[in-house]
């Protein structure tokens, strides 16, 4: 037996101000339907050639090294939610059926067209699509070669903070380097080339004040999403620590990546004033 209840709902705008209040009777107790569309990854279709491992107990004998092409996805393949997704969302456009359900509706109820939406669930939707990058899949053939270039240059940022940033992008695709990556990588070393004669001055300390700057990159890599950290401390007019490093985890907003960019530089600044106390203990000792 269905019964009704009362409720009232406050929608509020996107900057949190309240938009209007509604009444509305809720009625409890209604049947609901659940589909399940049994093997529904099965169902997708690959746009990409995957060939995988013949499986333990139907392999040929007569082939036992051949491998298999997939026409359809799997369960446990990175594509296949993809692949379901859109046979899904082209079903249901091929047969009309959500224009049909957006014809009717007015129809029926009193309906107002409220536009795209700005706001969903507290999530703000983007109207029209960004592209960050263009992720070229051109891959470089020789592995070696780009290894045995890249590495070296992680030495020279222990004197050359200048580079820490772009030999961190490029020590990132180590292993699997693209073009676009080695040309990078013959920039990095024409700059290295021009400017030979740089490196860092130490000067006698006048004053033992401790500075810190730290910045982040959010969401700067575009195949992960994750954040870059960056900080340099000076001691005096001395510059002593800078790290250049992708953060672990994905940050869900700019505020949060910087949090972890100032978390990581009071950690290297306290270690530093640490090492400074020790040296003028061991001063006064001796």
């Amino acid at each position: 037996m269905s019964h009704a209840a009362p409720a009232v709902l406050t929608t509020l705008k996107a900057k949190g101000s309240i938009e209007r209040h509604k009444a509305r009777l809720v009625a409890k107790g209604f049947n609901r339907s659940l589909l399940d569309v049994h093997n529904a990854f099965l169902n997708g279709n690959l746009a990409e050639t995957v060939y995988m491992r013949q499986p333990p107990g139907y392999t040929d004998e007569q082939s036992p090294n051949h491998v298999c092409l997939l026409k359809s996805s799997l369960y446990g393949l990175k594509q296949a939610l993809r692949a379901w997704f859109h046979r899904l969302h082209a079903f249901l456009y091929d047969q009309n059926l959500v224009n049909m359900l957006l014809s009717k509706l007015p129809a029926t109820f009193k309906i107002r067209d409220l536009g795209e939406p700005g706001f969903f669930l507290v999530l703000e939707l983007l109207t029209r699509m960004v592209v960050c990058c263009s992720l070229n899949r051109d891959f470089y053939d020789d592995h070696t070669q780009y290894k045995s270039l890249a590495r070296p240059l992680q030495y020279l940022t222990i004197t050359r903070p200048d580079l820490s940033f772009d030999v961190n992008q490029l020590c990132q695709r180590m292993h699997t380097p693209t073009v676009s990556h080695w040309a990078q990588l013959k920039h990095v070393l024409r700059y290295v080339k021009g400017t030979i004669t740089y490196g860092l001055c130490i000067h006698k300390f006048v004053t033992n004040d401790l500075h810190v700057l730290s910045n982040s990159d959010w969401v700067g890599c575009p195949e992960d999403r994750k954040s870059t950290s960056g900080y340099i401390v000076f001691l005096g007019s001395n510059l002593v620590s800078w790290v250049c490093k992708k953060q672990r985890t994905m940050t869900r907003s700019s505020t949060e990546a910087e949090y972890k960019a100032l978390v990581d530089v009071c950690a290297e600044a306290y270690n530093q004033l640490e090492l400074h106390f020790l040296e003028s203990i061991l001063k006064i000792g001796s």
